[in-house]
């Protein structure tokens, strides 16, 4: 089983803020968009290869991309409007509770959008990993933060809170941002993937960036 989940790049891709052409050939060049995240694990992989490929073979890459993603962007229109009316509580008032209170004391400070990377994050309500698929992406990144790019990056740095909060804290906080945060139906197995994420080797996160470097060509011969 991967350690991170891939989403989805057709009609059904959850992303806020839908993607353009442009931000998506930066982002697979360098691995990172302020509007959308960075990349991570094996997407991190990929990005680290790209880099070094031909900007225009990137750029066709990206356009067939959109292409298969663009019929549901008029269907997100609504809720990408109260999240830009309103990032840090799209819904209106939240309520107080001890998973509130978790998320104001290790999110907040950093995720309300008023300061660029690496000392602050994207507000989280424009995150995919709260309206994506599966909660793999966010435990991970909750346990194990994010690492500081290596090359001069200007990309995020996040600390893992993987020895503070429980793994009842880590469901809560998960469900927490999942209901309050977005528009989507609540996540049916999150319990079983803070589980997962905390017996894997968080190593397994950490790729070496240019992969192998191989040819495939050249191996299938």
């Amino acid at each position: 089983m991967s350690p991170c989940h891939a989403y989805a790049l057709d009609v059904t891709n959850k992303a806020v803020k839908p993607w353009t052409q442009d931000e998506l050939a930066f982002y697979l060049r360098t691995g990172f968009h302020p509007a959308h995240g960075v990349s991570r694990g094996t997407m991190g992989l990929v990005t680290a290869e790209l880099a070094f490929a031909d900007p225009a073979d990137v750029a066709a890459m990206a356009r067939a991309i959109i292409a298969r993603m663009a019929p549901s962007v008029d269907a997100r229109g609504g809720w990408a409007s109260a999240v830009d009316r309103a990032p840090l509580a799209p819904k209106g008032a939240i309520p107080e509770s001890e998973s509130a209170t978790i998320y104001r004391t290790t999110c907040e400070g950093c995720h309300d959008g008023s300061r660029p990377p690496p000392f602050g994050g994207l507000a989280l309500s424009r995150s995919t990993g709260l309206t994506g698929e599966s909660p793999r992406n966010l435990i991970n990144v909750i346990l194990y933060g994010l690492r500081a790019a290596e090359r001069g990056e200007t990309t995020p740095a996040m600390p893992g809170y993987a020895g503070a909060l429980s793994d009842a804290q880590v469901e809560a906080l998960v469900a927490w941002l999942r209901t309050n945060l977005t528009n989507e139906a609540p996540w049916q197995d999150v319990a079983a993937t803070v589980d997962k994420a905390r017996k894997m080797d968080a190593a397994m996160l950490d790729f070496p960036p240019g992969g192998k470097g191989a040819d495939p060509a050249k191996e299938a011969h």
